[in-house]
């Protein structure tokens, strides 16, 4: 029984789904009480005064917490696990309006906050919504984050999960590797996670389970700082200390006239089946009725927990913050044969007793597949060499052939050989490298073979095979080179060598082969495992080559990895080459290492290895090469170099029956002694699986649109319609990485284009270290900046810049980046018509300008050079004089921020200089004034011709906030997640500008740019450079008082801006 015990059953699937009900039904029910929809404020806030009913009874007076489960098999489910999509395995074991929620939902963003139990409720969510939705007009998002988004784009409805089952900030806030034996909390820390929910519209809370210990570990400091004061406290004082700090963000930071709230009171656990009249012994498991005792409650439930919520929810309303307690503890009290029980994914390896009671608990993550695997027949594929024949030379089970992988969160997309080869027509795909590398081009060339017309012969060319396709005008090839570098078993028939040599140093005879390649495989380590490779410095035969032998096998190796990255960096053709290397493929040579007869390998295997860590991979793995190679790859990241890494050696490891074994043709016939003990000449090594690589080469696809076509036959072929031209990467999230290397990107002395106001080097600054410092994103890289590439794309555009000097500043940043790509000739002369600054190349017809206006609506800063005004007046309601001079650009990269800081009136006349001008509420006539740019936008923008950008605020400096100093600064603030140098609610209203236009069918994108510049106090003017006004006493004893911290040198951030809008603009 103990086996049974360890079923987890937390209260997750079925019960998710009616609270999901349950929240909805609170939504509609305060919607038209007049909360969630604010058509009167003053009388939802009468009524949120004169409120006395308790906080589980909703606003029409209906109890919707006491009652009964009644079966009912008309109208429930309200929806069937196999159509909804977005089921998770985790929550997989077997009359709603959701087009009525989604308008509802219209503009909003929903989220749900807490743990697993919180994300079981998100996911009914949208498997309520999901069949409401048209293919196509939705996509899940998750980058690698603690959150989640489920996107509605018709309604630009978010339905989102974040991960937090502390609510407060804890060492178990990933949201993958979170099962940590001892829990950390810092109880009063909320802000890093509070700002990825505060501004939503509605937030839905949890959490209870992950504080179901006598004590909890509390932690004052930062899990960075070695000062931490760590103290174990009671687990009811700790639960009620973290409600308080949730409680105080809410009460500070929630806008009440926007946010409605929702806390989920506590889910039952039922791990005692004695509390319900069976065994003591046992649980969850395998009970299929409810109970039906009323009223009954298990010891599952803590009351003091839920008196705690109850308690802050109740000093909330008094400070007039509402939160709805969603009371859905008795009604799933009721519910024990609603949990997943054993029908669920294991994350954890279950033991022997459990495997054996009951049986089916093993994740294999290869799933049997016998309907749509195999992907091809053996007597099918006229490629396969007889090493590979597996069925020809006699093997009878075929199972091997119906496993089909399937990764945790995704899945692979289902091959389509015609989009396939459309993706590569008239490219070159090669794999270069050993047997494995071969094995691997076979089974593409067999994956494809029904459309390779029969005319195709394969071509041999000493150590190339290639099949060409002349329907695509592609070739599919491979090269063979098992150790990259030159060496004496390069000869693609006669390459059994027993001393292998290798020529470390020496690559291009092999690489001028591949190196013009729009698409390379790489591999290379089964050669490399001899104990002894003897190095080659000079010439095969060659009198005064010098021979070492190397009984270290990874120093050769890392040395050829070392020639090979070279190569790729001084020789391949970035903006063509599409780059991968192989991870290792692993033997299964020895049967003790997953449980069988000692001396035995892969001979007589049917059956895959159900549970295998990353530490049993087999003692033929080298995880040190691997390492190398992981290494070679990152830096050429770092040098600008892509290679995308293909880690497949778990997922080949579990495949001790995929090996040939016997099943093969061999060049010399096995001896009578062998034939006698077949497992002393099985080959263990090759591989007949292949997991394709088509995911990677496709990845500009938005494979969750994708997958809800997985059974439709044209599911690829629709693909390539779909209409996202984003990256699929937050390049906002990130970190700055030292990199003298590769920055900066162009010298202020090479620029033509600089001005004074951004010449630091010119006014005297002398350390050129803020110059080094490259963006990397945290899940992605920004792409290598082409000025060429730029220029093509922008041939026969304009590409105009409109807002303030931040903006020139980036405009002048971007003039830098081109200038080395422009023909000698070009006429670099900058052009001031009216407003508009602009460089015209005449190679390209060419316009990048940059229009001078402040507020983007009319002021009377509007004079291009005489804008220095201390009064500053602004026409909220006008910008037409403006826009009617950039609304015909291609590409418009719009800013206002800076110029708002001020003090402002506003006038309604025609006349600046009229008494009738006010002071202004500055936020709101911020919002205002993006209001008269989204309707001119809505109104006259060419939505088929120009692309638009919104770039969000650069940090504003504040005198008297020591961290806002960049005076001497010459290193950037460490860490991440400033924003305090700019004015989140104008951001807030950026954030929303770009919403609305997206609803008026205006593709815009905001570039929040803020955090990632606010680390960059070294990178400013400071003191170096031109100033319009004279200098005072004061300001020459103090440089404080005088440095610039808004505007920044170049080369700088702003180039790290303009990467991105590249990236984007190359995407599309």
């Amino acid at each position: 029984m103990a086996a049974i015990m360890d079923v987890r059953c937390t209260f997750q699937s079925l019960v998710a789904l009616l609270v999901a009900a349950l929240v909805v039904g609170a939504i509609y029910l305060t919607a038209e009480g007049g909360y969630l929809v604010q058509e009167d404020d003053q009388n939802v806030n009468e009524k949120n005064s004169n409120e006395s009913s308790s906080s589980t009874t909703s606003s029409n007076g209906c109890d919707l917490f006491s009652g009964k489960w009644t079966f009912d098999n008309k109208s429930y489910p309200l929806y069937k696990e196999e159509e909804c999509t977005f089921m998770s395995d985790q929550l997989a074991c077997g009359k709603f309006n959701a087009t009525a929620l989604l308008e509802r939902l219209r503009n909003k963003r929903l989220v749900f906050v807490g743990d697993s139990l919180n994300r079981g409720q998100w996911v009914s969510m949208v498997c309520l919504l999901d069949k409401a939705i048209p293919r196509g007009r939705k996509y899940m998002h998750n980058n690698g984050s603690s959150l989640i988004t489920f996107k509605a784009k018709d309604y630009n409805a978010k339905i989102e999960f974040y991960w937090a089952p502390l609510l407060v900030e804890s060492n178990s806030d990933d949201p993958v590797n979170h099962r940590l034996p001892d829990r950390i909390v810092r109880a009063q820390a909320i802000e890093k996670h509070a700002r990825h929910w505060t501004d939503a519209d509605i937030l839905v809370f949890n959490t209870y389970l992950w504080w179901r210990r006598p004590q909890m570990n509390i932690l004052w400091g930062s899990f960075e700082n070695s000062d931490g004061i760590y103290k174990k406290v009671d687990m009811l004082r700790s639960y009620e200390m973290a409600l308080k700090t949730w409680s105080d963000w809410l009460e500070i930071h929630v806008n009440r006239t926007k946010t409605q709230l929702f806390f989920m009171s506590m889910s039952p656990t039922h791990e005692r089946a004695g509390e319900w009249g069976k065994s003591r012994e046992g649980n969850c498991y395998n009970e299929t009725e409810l109970i039906s005792e009323e009223g009954y409650q298990g010891r599952g439930t803590d009351p003091k927990m839920m008196h705690l919520v109850e308690t802050m929810i109740d000093e909330l309303q008094k400070r007039e913050l509402n939160v709805q307690l969603i009371n859905i503890t008795q009604l799933s009290e009721y519910r024990k044969e609603g949990h997943p029980s054993i029908y669920r994914k294991q994350w954890e390896p279950l033991t022997e007793e459990q495997i054996s009671n009951p049986l089916g608990y093993a994740d294999c993550k290869w799933v049997y597949d016998n309907k749509s695997y195999p992907l091809y027949k053996e007597q099918q594929c006229s490629f396969l060499p007889g090493d590979l024949t597996c069925q020809k030379n006699g093997r009878k089970d075929l199972n091997y052939q119906n496993w089909r992988w399937q990764p945790h969160d995704c899945d692979l997309p289902r091959y389509n050989a015609s989009a396939f080869l459309e993706k590569i027509r008239g490219k070159r795909l090669v794999f270069v490298g050993d047997s494995l590398n071969r094995n691997q081009w076979m089974s593409m060339l067999c994956l494809i073979e029904s459309k390779i017309p029969p005319s195709s012969q394969l071509l041999i060319n000493q150590h190339n095979l290639s099949i060409p396709i002349p329907e695509y005008n592609t070739t599919i090839e491979f090269y063979w080179s098992p150790m990259l570098v030159e060496s004496d078993c390069d000869d693609p028939s006669h390459h059994n060598a027993r001393n292998r040599t290798a020529r470390i140093e020496s690559i291009e005879n092999h690489a001028r082969h591949w190196t013009d390649a729009d698409i390379l495989v790489f591999d290379s380590y089964a050669w490399w495992l001899d104990q002894t490779i003897t190095l080659l410095w000079g010439s095969f035969g060659s009198p005064d080559a010098v021979y070492k032998k190397i009984t270290m096998k990874l120093r050769p190796f890392e040395m050829a990895m070392k020639t090979w990255s070279e190569w790729l960096e001084f020789n391949i053709n970035q903006t063509k080459t599409t780059m991968f290397f192989m991870s290792m493929s692993p033997f299964h040579a020895f049967g003790e290492e997953w449980g069988s007869t000692k001396g035995e390998n892969c001979y007589g295997e049917t059956e895959q290895i159900l549970q295998q860590k990353e530490q049993s991979w087999g003692s033929l793995i080298n995880r040190e090469m691997m390492q190398i190679a992981e290494s070679a790859i990152d830096e050429l990241e770092k040098r600008g170099v892509k290679v995308q890494y293909l880690n497949i050696t778990h997922l080949s490891a579990l495949r001790k029956e995929g090996h040939p074994s016997i099943y093969r043709d061999y060049p010399i016939p096995p001896s009578k002694e062998q034939l006698a003990n077949p497992s002393s000449y099985a080959d263990c090594f090759i591989l007949i699986t292949l997991v394709a690589i088509t995911v990677y080469l496709r990845r500009e696809i938005d494979w969750n649109i994708v997958r809800e076509q997985i059974n439709s036959l044209k599911q690829e072929q629709t693909a390539h319609d779909v209409d996202d031209s984003s990256p699929h990467c937050d390049y906002f999230s990130g970190s700055w990485v030292f990199d003298n290397v590769s920055h900066p990107l162009y010298t202020e002395n090479e620029c033509s284009f600089i001005e004074d106001f951004v010449a630091c080097e010119k006014h005297g600054r002398k350390d050129s270290k803020y110059q080094r410092w490259r963006w990397q994103p945290d899940h992605c890289d920004i792409p290598r900046f082409n000025g060429r590439a730029l220029l093509e794309k922008l041939r026969g555009k304009r590409l105009i810049f409109v807002g303030d000097s931040l903006d020139r500043n980036q405009w002048i940043s971007l003039l830098c980046l081109i200038e080395s790509s422009l023909s000698p000739s070009s006429n670099k002369a900058l052009i001031l018509r009216g407003n508009l600054y602009y460089f015209q190349d005449n190679e390209y017809n060419t316009t990048i300008g940059f229009y001078w206006s402040p507020f983007l609506v009319e002021s009377n800063c509007d004079d291009v050079k005489d804008h220095r005004i201390k009064g500053r007046v602004i026409k909220v309601n006008s910008i037409e004089k403006h826009a009617k001079i950039w609304i015909d650009a291609d590409i418009l990269i719009l800013n206002s921020f800076a110029w708002w800081m001020a003090p402002l009136k506003s006038v309604m006349g025609s006349s600046f200089n009229t008494s009738d001008a006010i002071y202004v509420d500055k936020l709101l006539y911020y919002e205002m004034a993006l209001t008269t740019l989204s309707d001119w936008l809505g109104i006259n923008l060419n939505r088929t011709k120009t692309r638009l950008f919104f770039m969000g605020a650069s940090p504003y400096p504040q005198r008297g906030d020591d961290l806002r100093q960049c005076y001497n600064k010459t290193e950037p603030i460490p860490g991440e997640g400033f924003s305090i140098a700019s004015n989140k609610n104008m951001i807030r209203i950026q954030e929303s500008l770009v919403q609305k236009l997206k609803t008026k069918g205006i593709k815009a994108e905001y570039f929040p740019i803020t955090e990632m510049s606010e680390m960059r106090r070294d990178a400013h003017l400071s003191i170096y450079r031109t100033f319009y006004e004279p200098l005072t006493e004061e300001n020459i004893k103090d440089p404080r008082t005088y440095a610039d911290c808004l505007h920044w040198c170049l080369p700088g951030v702003p180039d790290v801006w303009n990467q991105i809008v590249y990236a984007y603009i190359m995407n599309s």
